[in-house]
């Protein structure tokens, strides 16, 4: 296997990859190897659980919005439009 020395990692991120390394309890070694697998060499799936999840935030956060300034503008009409002029 080969091996890859990183230089001139900042302090903070470091600490965080050995706080991450212990909460999986990895060697920071294997922990790099993970994040660089998940990074570089596993395709990015499709996660319909995450989605659900950004889709309710955004859901609350728009019902938050709402309920501070009103009804939101739907924005769909000026899209629309604005693509009708540059036909």
């Amino acid at each position: 296997m080969a091996i890859l020395h990183v230089r001139n990692v900042p302090d903070d991120l470091y600490s965080l990859l050995q706080q991450r390394a212990e909460a999986e309890r990895r060697s920071l070694s294997a922990e790099v190897v993970v994040l660089l697998q998940q990074a570089i060499v596993q395709p990015r799936a499709y996660n319909p659980v995450a989605y659900a999840d950004l889709f309710q935030r955004i859901a609350r956060e728009r019902a938050t919005l709402e309920a501070t300034h009103g009804l939101l503008p739907d924005s769909v009409a000026d899209i629309r439009a604005d693509r009708a002029r540059n036909e």
